[in-house]
């Protein structure tokens, strides 16, 4: 059935209140706080919201068991509202959805709703262009499976103990990565600063943060090893429609990687673009890709050659 044939009522949350935020505060639940693969609120980032003066707040102040849904971004984000989570309002890209719990659990909905047939139907729903959202009316056309309740809370019991396991397996692998990703970073600074042989007579570079080095190597600024930010002539003699590697931030991954699926002619980006060729090194200079250590080395550049944004 559809879920409207169970609810009391829908809304969507407050709007205009951003300029409200405050330290002390009512709870004010975002998108941020709603997860894809749990039907549990996250509350690790919660914005707090001071009440407007005469703002209408009955029907946007959440209660214990109600279920709130994405809308306007991360649609199939679903979560079911704690007991004792206290005063709390929902924001204009969140729908609150109340069960009258005659047919369903609002647990049971919820698990529905993360489930390959509610997200099927809550991301394929959605509408608009660039920005795609979903109506009120298209949350409740969200198609409910429904086993007798005893058998949905024996579900929703198996569901809360299997998902919480798979839950700390995931936060131990976690943890193995972030130690793992420090030890490769260790190997890494060990290697370019101290060498291999670990017996090599050493010196002091003269860098404060660098210390010793091999005694036999030499320390020198960066711009006298390289050409930074190399001319745009070296292709000034391709013709303008020549097809060429195009590199948006979003293109350079954080581990050095390249999504090499994009394109253009030089004449489109000559202007406009920083310019770069096979084998050369990029480095983001702007937060918070900079502080991410975000860069590459340029490889398999379409024509040898690319062009990226200027960040």
């Amino acid at each position: 059935m559809p879920l409207k044939r169970d609810i009391e009522f829908v809304t969507s949350g407050a709007r205009g209140w951003a300029e409200n935020y405050a330290d002390e505060g009512d709870l004010f639940l975002r998108i941020g706080n709603l997860t894809r693969d749990s039907i549990r609120l996250d509350l690790s980032d919660t914005q707090r919201v001071v009440v407007p003066d005469g703002a209408e707040v009955d029907r946007t102040q959440v209660q214990a068991d109600d279920i709130l849904f994405s809308i306007t971004a991360y649609l199939g984000s679903v979560a079911v509202v704690p007991a004792g989570l206290g005063r709390a309002f929902v924001s204009q890209h969140v729908a609150l959805v109340r069960p009258s719990k005659k047919q369903c659990l609002s647990e049971w909905l919820a698990y529905v709703a993360i489930s390959h047939v509610g997200k099927t139907h809550l991301e394929t729903t959605g509408y608009g262009g660039t920005k795609v959202q979903l109506s009120l009316a298209d949350v409740t056309s969200l198609p409910m499976i429904v086993p007798p309740i005893e058998e949905q809370a024996a579900l929703i019991e198996f569901l809360d103990h299997e998902t919480a396991k798979i839950d700390a397996l995931v936060a131990e692998q976690e943890k193995l990565i972030a130690l793992l990703q420090e030890k490769c970073q260790a190997v890494i600074s060990h290697a370019v600063t101290k060498g291999l042989d670990p017996n090599v007579p050493m010196k002091d570079s003269g860098v404060e943060w660098l210390g010793e080095v091999p005694a036999h190597w030499e320390v020198m600024r960066l711009r006298n090893v390289t050409t930074l930010n190399p001319s745009k002539s070296e292709v000034s003699h391709l013709l303008r429609e020549t097809e060429v590697s195009f590199l948006p931030m979003e293109a350079v991954g954080d581990d050095g990687t390249l999504n090499l699926d994009r394109t253009r002619p030089i004449g489109e980006v000559e202007s406009g673009y920083t310019y770069f060729r096979e084998g050369d090194v990029t480095i983001a200079k702007i937060t918070p890709c900079f502080e991410n250590g975000k860069g590459a080395v340029m490889r398999r550049l379409h024509n040898g050659h690319g062009f990226g944004t200027t960040c």
